[in-house]
Parts: structure tokens; C-alpha cells; sequence
């Protein structure tokens, strides 16, 4: 027999159960009161007495609810004259669906708000348990609890002390603030004292942003020294935080990292940075600076810029901070719309190589305007565009290294209509008009002033065949010859600052109309761009593809006589085979041969997803070559992956492997423990410090992070399993 009953004030309550005694006893149905206001808690037991005229006893399967809080026993008892509940357990709370609460006895008011419990077991957000020999819930969402045990381990039998704890002698949850202060705090770790606190403040699981330290990760470098490093985390507002991250060092060197963050109601703000003095430069103070911000602009503009600052080459890759060698500061807006892009930037470029000592700093103010549209009464794409750049040197930099300052201006025009003709022909035509206006200040060696006017015409055709899929396997088969005539009248620039000092062959510029990649030289002549594509399509199996392509040409072109692969009537062989193995496998292999078969150039790549192993690995040889600065041979492998050991431990690597000078740039192999309270992460670093010489610096890091304490770990991992002799897992 189940009865529910609602509890008020004194008196609504009290009528009410008065009038259901008799109803309850005849019929055990579940009744139910009806006041004239609805009345804040609601009660469901299997029996119901009345001990006094002024008590209320439920006994078996004993629920109420009250103000969204859920609370379960074996027996409750009701006093109305001063609307008190004292409940035996096992005791279950519910506090909004956050928080759970397990005690032995309880005496709580009819809200289940405020009162006293015993024995008290708190579980927030399914992540950390406080336990105390007991919890005084108090108005203002306030839980005090006494000889207190915290941990978010699992405990598989009574007694067992968990991988680590906090024994506190006075734990206050504040649940408004979502914050957990310690008093007398001991961590331990298998019941072993490791350090005391006199006081502690943790954010509630689940809370993103919190004041407060952050956990601290040790560091040892054979080139900095060792140091601990130290993140404090301050909130500023809603909006902003800064991150302060000081190195507590043995005296080797003395570093200061920040990061500061904003976000505004249309972009974002960040910028991060650090201040060294070290043994390395011992007479510098050293540092850098990498600040950028996005904007939302009216009119669906977007404004971006970035600054990027550092106080010596070597200062970024000693600290590992990045791998960058050229840092470019900028700033800049643009627009794009589905038939329209406008942009416009300043950028000042700064070199950290060693090479370019006494060519460092340069600026490039760019815009670029491009508008489409589809003509109606003659079909086909037009699109104009109008590119403009400035570059410009510092004055002491160009009369060293003789580099002027040039701007340039282009404006095209293209046009381009494709057909079906025939029994699936593939027709297309491409007319491209390019104008270049070449300005060139300060250099007796090149005229002022150019212009050229530069014409290209192409028209291509192509076959796809394609065999349907026949007996319902879902494969099919598609070739395709391509065939690509392309003409262009020379009328090249003659520009002191080549930007297009290297060209590549692929099959994504196979069919360009200019593989140069800047606006200062074309492909110029008559030549034809050939391909044959072969490919077996399975959604749900192994697809392959094969692409087999070539220039040739006819006639002289000058400007390619430098480029390899692409020189003399044919260029090289180009080869890719593609292979998708599902969702999981993936290789690609690019391959350019000359006409005796020899290779130029190779990059192969696979990649594996597995549900245990992901795997990226790379390799690319390329035969010396002067027109691409490669003044000898290249040959390095590159991998990148992770997996998971056991269900707790994983394994990362980054390796990068240099075959000719026979040896690995860069190792980077880390090792993680997981579980439901706990993330160990150990990494080890060697790498080299400069392009010349064999300096190595070694880095060795730990970093420890407990789940319920302002982190995010744990989430993912299955909980261990408890068997007849303990924790499993």
C-alpha cells in the first residue's frame, strides 16, 4: 500500500491528513489532499500513523519532494508543531540534478533546505564525494560538513583508502557560488601525508572559469634548467581572464609566463607572452609577444589582426613557445559573400633564420577585390578581379641587400563556359585578360615604371566513362582522358623581388593556367596540359583512385628554363594513386618521373583511424634543386599518432626524421594514465636547437590533474570494477 500526502504549514497539513485516516485504512488507495493553495512538499510512503495528535510517523519506501529536491528513506517522522522531519536511513538526497546526498540519519524542515545529517556522503555531478561525519545544511545553499574525507576515486570496500584523498577537519560547500572551501586540508595519496594547507577554495565540478591556481607541471630542460611551472587563473568579469604562470626554478633561469582573454559582444581578444632572464643570454632580458583579435564589422565585414613580437632569434624554440621562423604582424579586413570577396591588409614580416641576417623585416600591404557573376544571355562564369601589393624594405636593409621597394597592380577578367556535347563529351573554353602596372622605386637597374598586357586562352575536353554498378555491390568504375590547350602571350615583368621563386607540379595546379604563385611572371607560350583518371568507387569498401598526367610544349618558355620538373618540351611524369580503405585507412602517394623513369620527386602519406590506434606518417624525397632553394637532396619522414595501451594508459609521438644528414630533428613521446579521478601525463622531448651544429635540448615534463578539482578528466573513462578482492582496472 502507497500513500501520498502533501505537507504545508502546520495546519493545512494537519486537516488534511485528519480527513484521509479513514479513507486510507478502508480502501489503501494512494489519496491525496486538496488545499486551497498547493502546499511546497509532497510525501510518498508505504504506511502512514499518527503517533500524537502532532506527529506524523511514514515508514517503508519513504519518498518526498520538495522544491525540486527528491529525498528517499526507510522511515520519517513528522512533527507539526515545529514542521521538523527526522528521517532514518539509508538516506538519499537529491539536489537538483547535480548533487547527490547519502547519510545514515537525518533531522532536515519540510523543504529538505536546512537541518542536520549524519554520516553524510555528498556526490557532485558524479565526479567528487565528500564524506563527513556530518553535514549541517544551512539556508543559502550552504553544506557544512565536520572530519571530512574528500576524494572522486572509487572505494570498493569499506576501509580501503583511495589512490588520493583530502582529510579535512571543515569542508562548506557553497552551492550558489559553486565553490568548496577546505580548512586544515592534508592531501594524501594511498593514505600517505604529502603536504598541508591551513585553508583551500576548489570550484564545483563542471565550473569553467574559476579564480584560483591551476595544476602545476614540472619541467626539466638540459639547455633552461628545471623549474615548476605554476598557472594562477584569474576571472575578470564575465568577459576576460588572465593566466600568470611563473617558473619556480632552481636558479638556472627565472621565466614569467601570462595569457590574457576577452571576448566582446562582435570578436575576441588574446594575447599570450613571457618574460625570461637566463643563462643562455645571461647579459638580455628576454621575451615575446603574440597578441590577435577578430571583429565583426557592419556590412558583414570581418576585421583580423595579429602581433608577433619576440626579443632575439633563438628565444621561441629555447623555450619550446613555437616553431615559427618567421613572424608576421598584421592587420586587415575582409568581406565574402557567395559572389563577391574584398580584402584589404598590412603586413610587417620579420626573419628569425640565420640565412637572412641583414634581410629580416619587410612589409606588404595587399588588396584584393573579386566579383562573379553568371551572364544569363550567355551563359558560363565572368569574374573580375584586382589585386594590388605594395613591399617595401627598412632603408639601412635595401641599400644592403639591394632589394627596392615595388608596387604592383593587377586587374583580370575570365571567362569560362562548359558544355556536354556528343555522347558525354566534356567541353570547356577559359579567356583570361590580366593588366599588371609595375611601379619600382629607388633601382637604376630596372625601368620606373611597367605595364603589360597579358592574354590567355584555353579550351579543354574530356571523357568520363563511367561502368555503373550492375550487380548491386555498389562499385563503379570511372576513366577519364583529359585533354587542356593553353595559350599565353608573353609579356612578362621584369621584377628586381621574384616572388614566384619556386613552382611545384601537382595534381592540384595541373590544370592551372599559371602554376606560379605570384603576380610577377606567367607561363607564357603555347603548351597542353594531358591527364588520364582511373578510379574505383565503393561506399562501403576500398576506394582507389589513379591520376597519370604531363605537360607538354611547344616551344621555347624562358622562364621555366630554372624549374625542373617543369623545363624543356615535356615536363616530368606525374603519378598519384589514391587509396581509401573506408573510414579508417587512407594512402596517398604523389610521384614525378623524368623520361629515363628516374624520380624528382616523392611524397607518399597514410593515415589510420582505428577505435585503439590513429596514425599520421609522411615522407617526402625530392632531388636537389636550385630553382626550388634546395641546394641538396631532400629525404625526411615525419609521424605523427597516438594509442591506447590499456584501458587507463595511452601513448603519444611526433617523430621527424632528416635521412640525409641521418638524424631525427625532433622526438616527442608522451605517456598518460587515466582514470575516474586521476590523469598522470609524462612527456619527454629532444630535439635540436639550430639549423647548424648538433645542440640537442632535452625536455622532460610531468603533469599530474585530478578529476573534480577544476578539470574536465575522467569523463571518458569507464569507471573501474569492483570484484570479491577489490578495485579491478
Amino acid at each position: 500500500m502507497s500513500v501520498m500526502l502533501r505537507i504545508g504549514c502546520a495546519l493545512c497539513a494537519w486537516v488534511g491528513l485528519l480527513g484521509l485516516v479513514g479513507l486510507l485504512g478502508a480502501t489503501g488507495a494512494v489519496a491525496q489532499t486538496a488545499p486551497a493553495a498547493d502546499p511546497p512538499t509532497a510525501l510518498v510512503a508505504d504506511r502512514v500513523t499518527f503517533a500524537n495528535d502532532d506527529t506524523l510517523i511514514a515508514e517503508g519506501n519513504v519518498q518526498v519532494f520538495s522544491a525540486g529536491r527528491e529525498l528517499r528513506a526507510s522511515k520519517l517522522t513528522y512533527n507539526t508543531t515545529d514542521e521538523s522531519l527526522l528521517i532514518e536511513g539509508p538516506i538519499l538526497l537529491r539536489d537538483g540534478e547535480e548533487t547527490v546526498v547519502l547519510a545514515e540519519a537525518a533531522e532536515l524542515d519540510t523543504e529538505l533546505e536546512t537541518g542536520i545529517m549524519t554520516s553524510a556522503q555528498v556526490l557532485i555531478q558524479q565526479r567528487l564525494q565528500i564524506t563527513g561525519a556530518q553535514m549541517e545544511r544551512r539556508t543559502g545553499g550552504f553544506n557544512d560538513f565536520r572530519q571530512v574525507v574528500a576524494t572522486s576515486c572509487e572505494i570498493c570496500r569499506p576501509g580501503q583508502a583511495p589512490l588520493w584523498q583530502v582529510r579535512a577537519r571543515r569542508v562548506i560547500q557553497d552551492e550558489n557560488a559553486e565553490r568548496i572551501y577546505f580548512y586544515d586540508a592534508q592531501f594524501r595519496v594511498f593514505n600517505l601525508p604529502v603536504f598541508y594547507l591551513p585553508v583551500m577554495r576548489i570550484p564545483e565540478p563542471g565550473v569553467e572559469r574559476a579564480t584560483g591556481f591551476l595544476f602545476p607541471e614540472f619541467l626539466s630542460s638540459s639547455l633552461i634548467g628545471n623549474a615548476v611551472r605554476v598557472p594562477y587563473f584569474i576571472t575578470l568579469g564575465r568577459s576576460a581572464d588572465l593566466t600568470l604562470a611563473p617558473h619556480i626554478t632552481d636558479g638556472s633561469y627565472q621565466t614569467v609566463e601570462a595569457r590574457y582573454r576577452q571576448a566582446f559582444r562582435r570578436g575576441t581578444f588574446t594575447a599570450t607572452g613571457a618574460i625570461s632572464e637566463d643563462e643562455v643570454k645571461p647579459d638580455e632580458t628576454r621575451g615575446y609577444l603574440f597578441a590577435a583579435g577578430l571583429f565583426a564589422l557592419p556590412q558583414d565585414f570581418t576585421l583580423a589582426f595579429d602581433y608577433e613580437y619576440t626579443s632575439d632569434r633563438t628565444y621561441l624554440l629555447d623555450y619550446d613557445f613555437s616553431s615559427k621562423d618567421i613572424l608576421d604582424s598584421a592587420i586587415g579586413i575582409s568581406r565574402v559573400r557567395s559572389d563577391e570577396l574584398i580584402s584589404a591588409s598590412v603586413t610587417n614580416f620579420e626573419s628569425l633564420r640565420e640565412a637572412d641576417i641583414g634581410n629580416e623585416r619587410s612589409g606588404l600591404i595587399e588588396l584584393d577585390y573579386r566579383r562573379n557573376w553568371e551572364p544569363a544571355s550567355i551563359g558560363g562564369l565572368l569574374e573580375f578581379r584586382l589585386i594590388g601589393q605594395s613591399q617595401s624594405f627598412e632603408d639601412n636593409i635595401r641599400n644592403e641587400i639591394d632589394s627596392p621597394n615595388v608596387n604592383q597592380v593587377r586587374g583580370t577578367v575570365d571567362y569560362r563556359r562548359d558544355w556536354t556535347v556528343g555522347p558525354g563529351f566534356r567541353f570547356g573554353t577559359e579567356a583570361e585578360l590580366n593588366f599588371d602596372y609595375l611601379h619600382i622605386i629607388d633601382d637604376p637597374d630596372f625601368p620606373e615604371y611597367q605595364t603589360a598586357f597579358t592574354p590567355t586562352f584555353a579550351a579543354d575536353l574530356s571523357l568520363p566513362l563511367i561502368a555503373p554498378d550492375t550487380n548491386g555491390s555498389g562499385v563503379s568504375y570511372l576513366l577519364e582522358p583529359i585533354g587542356q590547350l593553353v595559350w599565353t602571350r608573353p609579356d612578362t615583368l621584369d621584377n628586381p623581388n621574384e616572388d614566384s621563386t619556386s613552382i611545384a607540379l601537382d595534381t592540384g595546379n595541373l590544370f592551372a593556367l599559371n602554376r606560379f604563385p605570384g603576380l610577377d611572371r606567367y607561363e607564357t607560350g603555347l603548351r597542353s596540359n594531358l591527364a588520364l583518371r582511373w578510379a574505383r568507387l565503393d561506399p562501403a569498401g576500398v576506394t582507389m583512385g589513379v591520376t597519370v598526367g604531363r605537360v607538354l610544349r611547344f616551344g621555347d618558355s624562358e622562364e621555366l628554363d630554372e624549374i625542373a620538373v617543369l623545363d624543356g618540351d615535356a615536363s616530368d611524369w606525374l603519378t598519384q594513386v589514391d587509396l581509401d580503405f573506408g573510414n579508417r585507412l587512407r594512402l596517398r602517394n604523389l610521384l614525378l618521373l623524368d623520361d629515363d623513369g628516374a624520380p624528382s620527386f616523392n611524397e607518399a602519406r597514410a593515415s589510420w583511424a582505428g577505435t585503439r590506434v590513429n596514425l599520421n606518417a609522411a615522407y617526402v624525397w625530392q632531388q636537389q634543386d636550385t630553382s626550388a632553394l634546395l641546394d641538396n637532396d631532400l629525404s625526411e619522414l615525419a609521424l605523427l599518432g597516438g594509442f591506447s595501451i590499456t584501458q587507463n594508459f595511452s601513448a603519444t609521438f611526433d617523430l621527424r626524421r632528416d635521412f640525409i644528414l641521418d638524424r631525427t630533428n625532433r622526438i616527442d613521446l608522451g605517456l598518460a594514465y587515466e582514470n575516474e579521478c586521476i590523469r598522470v601525463d609524462l612527456t619527454a622531448q629532444r630535439r635540436f636547437i639550430s639549423n647548424s651544429g648538433d645542440e640537442t635540448d632535452i625536455t622532460y615534463g610531468l603533469q599530474v590533474q585530478l578529476a573534480g578539482f577544476g578539470t574536465d578528466i575522467g569523463r571518458k573513462r569507464a569507471r573501474r570494477v569492483c570484484t570479491a578482492l577489490g578495485r579491478v582496472g
